[in-house]
């Protein structure tokens, strides 16, 4: 090879570890966690927006930066992770938590989903769909 082509090559290298370290600083800061979740929310905590009990997951921000949700993905189903987006500016400070209802409503904080008591899974994906935290039950 030429040396203008090895120069190229190892410019293109060092910009693919830049790009890739870059994200891992991203994700290592704000690090969201499925960390709670109910299947059958039969009375235990009321949705205000709708006042019913209605399945939800909560998800926790054990990272030190803020995390803004919006374009976030979360899903019932490991095959299928786009199944509900979040959309808007929905900002998770550090050790802090936010609640998204499964109501099947696919509003705001609202999935598009419920969850089956009798078991399944729950996953959240970043923007491009790269796992962020999933939970089998």
């Amino acid at each position: 090879m030429n040396k203008s082509l090895l120069f190229i090559i190892s410019q293109v290298r060092y910009l693919v570890f830049a790009a890739l370290l870059s994200l891992f600083c991203v994700y290592a800061n704000g690090q969201i966690l499925i960390n709670e979740f109910s299947a059958s929310n039969s009375m235990l905590i009321s949705d205000p927006d709708f006042g019913d009990y209605s399945d939800w997951i909560e998800l926790y921000n054990a990272g030190t930066e803020t995390v803004n949700l919006n374009g976030y993905y979360l899903s019932d189903n490991y095959n299928s992770p786009s199944r509900f987006t979040i959309t808007g500016d929905f900002m998770v400070d550090p050790d802090e938590h936010i609640i998204i209802w499964a109501d099947g409503r696919d509003t705001a904080l609202h999935a598009s989903f419920k969850l089956s008591s009798l078991g399944e899974q729950i996953g959240i994906y970043g923007s491009v769909l790269g796992v962020v935290d999933t939970v089998s039950f």
